[in-house]
């Protein structure tokens, strides 16, 4: 059964609360009339009894915005209603509900006060009209305070709960945006392999046909190495486009998080800018023990400096230089090539800074007419915070 301050669903369907604060009036009025009319004792019947009936019952349409004057006015008018001598309807029929719609908007304090001070006055009155103490302390007092209390108390436990249920609905949110967040950053990161090796690969596969077509008929045997290189860069990048729509097929589970290469696999870019016919220059002094977060990060800014090189340079000459300054790990990547016109921009670029700032590093590009640099700076100890917040 739904509690007065709930809203009830019929067949999947919610019941609109003034609805259910209208029955809740109707059932209020039919309640104090039947007991208005029951204890006539031989009285004429009172149209005014039944009028404050209606009263008591329209109040119920009013509970839910106004519980404070609804229960003060209910307190007044059964005061009222005595002292025109109706027939006795008690205190806790008219009073129950406007109790518990205050205790359910969080007033305990105020029904709990008005309740005694209520009962309190009735007591009071009631012995000065000569009524039997024994009776009125034994029975109708332990009764009255009972109803009244359950009233009460119902209505905190219907805020409570009502609480529990907006928590659990609180929490339930905040999971599924945590879920969605961590999707994201698996999307996101998952989208930087793609494009970071994928993009080395075919960078390279591009290079090595346009020299195979052009050593064709001059140097044969020139051209079949090209071509073996392009079988191999192929090859590779086929591998991970497997892999990557493997992952992506997996619906309803982790994504699993592949090997990182780090800076132990930089000899593999050298190789692959000495095949392309670059002049390589690689420095590298890095602390014997690098974090593997960072030597991952630093072999990736790498990758995408130099994958720009082959895709848009034209450059003779790449110099690779890696060096610890302090608590920080330099990356530098120049070439002699054309540079960029304009603020050099594009998704590499935008990747590259994003797993920098991830470790609470950044990462810079200067472009002028004869290169372009692309600097970075990774602290030599990973932020978890960082780590956390960029993932």
């Amino acid at each position: 059964m739904n509690a007065p301050g709930a809203a009830a669903t019929r067949g999947g369907a919610e019941v609109p609360p003034l609805v259910l604060d209208a029955l809740l009036g109707a059932a209020v009025a039919i309640v104090v009339a039947i007991a208005a009319a029951s204890r006539l004792e031989g009285r004429p019947l009172s149209v005014g009894a039944f009028l404050f009936a209606v009263i008591f019952g329209a109040l119920m349409l009013f509970r839910r915005r106004f519980s404070i004057p609804v229960l003060i006015i209910t307190a007044l008018a059964i005061c009222v209603y005595y002292t025109f001598d109706y027939p006795a309807i008690g205190l806790a029929l008219p009073m129950a509900a406007a109790l518990y719609s205050a205790a359910e908007k969080r007033h305990l304090l105020t029904a709990s006060v008005v309740a005694v001070v209520l009962v309190g006055l009735s007591m009071v009155f009631r012995l000065q009209e000569g009524e039997d103490p024994a009776l009125l302390f034994g029975y109708e007092l332990v009764s009255t305070a009972a109803l009244m209390a359950a009233a009460i108390a119902l209505g905190d436990g219907a805020r409570s709960r009502r609480e529990l249920r907006e928590l659990g609905d609180l929490r339930e949110r905040e999971a599924r945006a945590s879920a969605d967040r961590e999707r994201a950053d698996e999307r996101l990161a998952l989208a930087r392999e793609l494009h970071d090796d994928l993009g080395h690969s075919l960078s390279v596969i591009a290079l090595h046909a346009s020299s195979a077509t052009e050593s064709l008929a001059d140097d044969p045997d020139a051209a079949r190495a090209s071509i073996g290189n392009v079988r191999h860069a192929s090859t590779d990048a086929l591998r991970q486009l497997r892999g990557t729509v493997k992952v992506l097929r997996r619906t309803g589970e982790p994504v699993p998080t592949a090997p990182e290469a780090t800076l132990a696999e930089l000899d593999k870019i050298a190789a692959t800018l000495r095949q392309a016919g670059l002049e390589v220059r690689l420095r590298v002094e890095s602390p014997v023990t690098l974090p593997t977060g960072v030597s991952a990060v630093a072999y990736r800014i790498v990758q995408e400096a130099t994958t720009n090189v082959i895709k848009h340079a034209r450059a003779r000459q790449v110099t690779i230089d890696l060096h610890a300054d302090g608590p920080l790990l330099r990356i530098e990547v120049v070439d002699d090539g054309t540079g960029a016109t304009g603020s050099p921009s594009g998704h590499g670029i935008r990747g590259m800074a994003e797993r920098a700032a991830a470790l609470g590093g950044t990462v810079g590009v200067r472009s002028e007419t004869a290169g372009t640099t692309v600097s970075a700076a990774l602290p030599l100890e990973e932020n978890p915070v960082a780590n956390e917040e960029g993932s």
